[in-house]
């Protein structure tokens, strides 16, 4: 299942030496590409297949590859930017606010907690009108790692582009069901569940629709009337109850834990 999983990584391309950082000689785009050729690295160690936008592609043209190759996930990754340099914190952006994308955040921003320096909680934000998480097809998860006008930051975090891409890539494989070193992603302030996969059912859209689609393909000996689109019709419903039927738990159409670890195990 993990090999015809689509990750496109969009790293900062505002151009050399703009967005200049604390560090000397160092800028956005500079710091930012090293952390994706990392999350790149984890990711095709467990067979995702990853894509990672060129320095020569401008938004529309990232989207458009991502769209017609037909990503799951679509990752830009910039560090952040505040004339109040004592500015901190870790941001995700997403187009809405729904159980999906509250899942994505709760599964990916523990794990960059984890390491950011002093363990700040993450912020979830809604931000419509950035282009890059308005007009890709996949679900966006927007990075900003970090501030290039924080010192602290700068000196202890965003040129740690291991350990960052590693924290980003384990997130993303925590989200698509893959068992990964955990950390601790409770809280008890600010609305965290314990999240590795999202509940779905008929209605549902979007990456988590498409890996069970794909799970039920691969397990049902590739049916000709199942499709691999995100969408959660009336055939998706039909065979996730039949692989309901073969895990041993309850034959409702909705995925939830006990769907996702079943399947899982099934495809051992």
């Amino acid at each position: 299942v993990a090999e015809m999983i689509k990750i496109y990584i969009s790293p900062s391309n505002h151009g050399i030496g703009q967005n200049k950082c604390l560090r000397s000689g160092c800028y956005e785009d500079k710091h930012t590409r090293p952390i994706a050729e990392v999350c790149k690295k984890y990711l095709l160690e467990k067979g995702y297949r990853v894509e990672i936008g060129t320095t020569s592609q401008n938004m529309a043209t990232r989207v458009k590859k991502a769209n017609d190759w037909g990503a799951d996930l679509y990752v830009p990754i910039h560090t952040n930017a505040s004339s109040d340099s004592s500015s901190r914190y870790l941001l995700f952006m997403f187009y809405s606010d729904n159980d999906e994308y509250r899942a994505i955040f709760n599964t990916v921003a523990p794990f960059l907690e984890e390491i950011y320096p002093e363990k700040k909680n993450a912020q979830f934000s809604v931000r419509t009108d950035l282009y890059e998480i308005n007009s890709p097809k996949a679900k966006t998860l927007y990075c900003e790692m970090g501030f290039h006008t924080n010192q602290t930051d700068v000196d202890n975090f965003i040129h740690d582009n291991e350990k960052i891409g590693k924290a980003l890539a384990d997130g993303i494989l925590k989200y698509f069901g893959e068992n990964v070193t955990d950390v601790d992603n409770t809280k008890k302030e600010g609305g965290y569940v314990a999240v590795s996969m999202p509940v779905i059912k008929r209605g549902s859209t979007g990456a988590a629709v498409k890996t069970l689609q794909r799970i039920c393909y691969c397990y049902f000996s590739c049916p000709a009337d199942l499709k691999i689109d995100g969408d959660f019709g009336a055939i998706t419903d039909k065979y996730c109850k039949k692989l309901q039927a073969k895990i041993g738990c309850a034959q409702d159409g909705i995925a939830g834990t006990d769907t996702w670890n079943g399947a899982l195990l099934l495809l051992k």
